[in-house]
């Protein structure tokens, strides 16, 4: 797995919506429950209020190990154009 302590606030960020996108909304989670749950605590040890897309992040849901709170009106387009590049960086890299 890959060590997440060592990946950018942004780019965590970026993994937690589209992965959030597709387990809720396309019902096609593109990573393992455990690397969802990893990403969420390692986000909650970060401070992702100043990323552009921080305000969609609650941290509640990433207590719980969620997105669900989420509205699809609210998912930005790149994340929603990402899932299946991200899905396939997930099962290279064992996610």
């Amino acid at each position: 797995m890959i060590d997440l302590t060592q990946i950018s606030t942004h780019r965590l960020i970026a993994w937690y919506l589209i992965a959030s996108y597709g387990y809720y909304i396309e019902l096609d989670g593109p990573m393992s429950d455990q690397s969802y749950d990893a990403v969420c605590k390692e986000l909650m040890r970060r401070d992702v209020s100043q990323d552009e897309h921080g305000y969609l992040i609650e941290e509640d849901a990433l207590a719980a190990g969620t997105g669900h709170q989420i509205p699809l009106s609210s998912y930005p387009n790149i994340v929603m154009n990402s899932l299946g590049q991200f899905a396939q960086f997930c099962k290279e890299n064992s996610l």
